[in-house]
This record gives C-alpha cells, structure tokens and sequence, in this order.
C-alpha cells in the first residue's frame, strides 16, 4: 500500500482540521523534516516527532522509535535534515 496515502489518512484521523496545512507543507519543493526524541505526549509515552524543517512546531507524525521514524521518512520520500537525540 501506498506509505503517503496511509500517513494522508491516520493525519485526517487525527487533525482534521489540520490536513490541509499538512499537505500544503510537505509539498513544498524544500520540504524536509527533523526528527527528535520528545516525552511532549506524556511523561511515560516517549515518541520520535517528525516535524516540518521549514515550519517549526508543525508535527508531520511520530513513531516508536528512532529507527521506525527514519524508515517512515523515507518510504514517504521525505528529506531528513536533521535527527536530534543523545548520541555522539
């Protein structure tokens, strides 16, 4: 199935009122996203945000892990411009 098409339904789900900014955003020519470890959910739900480079504060999605975040980027083709977390 179509990663993009899938990520398009679970934001309406979750921000309808939302989607259409999402969409005007992540098809921006220079859209890229960073990614970071954030516990803003909740003090016990730790999840990796995928969040708009461009528009800062705009969360595009969030996984699991690290490791689930990256992979979600790229089957959506979206560019990482960053990923920020405790490792040197």
């Amino acid at each position: 199935m179509n990663k993009f098409i899938d990520w398009v339904q679970e934001f309406y789900e979750h921000c309808p009122d939302q989607l259409g900014e999402a969409l005007k955003i992540v098809n921006n020519v220079d859209f890229k996203v960073i990614i970071f470890e954030t516990d803003e959910l909740g003090e016990d739900e730790i999840v990796w945000a995928i969040e708009s480079f461009n528009d800062p504060g705009f969360w595009m999605t969030a996984k699991d892990t690290k490791e689930e975040a990256i992979k979600f980027c790229e089957d959506v083709g979206w560019k990482i411009e960053k990923i920020f977390d405790d490792e040197k």
